[in-house]
């Protein structure tokens, strides 16, 4: 799974002028790091299987947001 990249330079202008951008793009990055690190755990529990679940939920939620805001729809 990818972080959320700030190297495009829309996301740049962004994240320079909207703070709720960049929080997003935190929650996003933090979000991977904790999918990364329950994909690494085998084998999973049925309840490590449901918050990986949950959070790979809240991180597409999260993604689409910041795609929103990029495109100037939010």
């Amino acid at each position: 799974m990818k972080q959320f990249s700030i190297d495009d330079p829309k996301v740049e202008a962004l994240m320079a002028e909207s703070p709720a951008f960049c929080a997003l793009v935190d929650e996003h990055n933090g979000l991977d790091r904790e999918v990364r690190l329950l994909m690494a755990k085998h084998p999973l529990t049925p309840a490590e299987e449901q918050t990986l679940a949950d959070l790979k939920k809240r991180k597409l939620a999260g993604k689409d947001r910041l795609v929103k805001m990029l495109e100037g729809r939010e």
